[in-house]
């Protein structure tokens, strides 16, 4: 991800220990380390430290030999905490 090299590296740590726990976990993460963003839409924040990164999940049809249905996450845009409502209606706008 070309972003995260934009990024100092304590946060690019926090970044990358949320996505391993984001890709470990059954659901999307819960707060304080992330949220869902509209109950009505598949939207969520992840919160490392002060940045935001704006993501959704897909189901996907189980590859064999798996039967049961997989998810994919999507990381759509990221900002900070400044920055959030522009992020957040970029977000919008890149969901499939």
């Amino acid at each position: 991800m070309k972003w995260m090299r934009r990024i100092d590296a304590r946060d690019r740590q926090r970044v990358a220990r949320l996505l391993d726990m984001l890709a470990a976990a059954p659901a999307p993460v819960a707060m304080p380390h992330g949220r869902r963003l509209n109950p009505d839409a598949n939207l969520y924040e992840l919160r490392p430290g002060g940045l935001r990164l704006y993501y959704t999940v897909e189901r996907v049809p189980p590859v064999p030999p798996a039967t049961e249905p997989t998810r994919r996450v999507l990381v759509l845009t990221y900002g900070n905490k400044d920055t959030q409502t522009q992020d957040i209606d970029r977000a919008r706008s890149r969901q499939p």
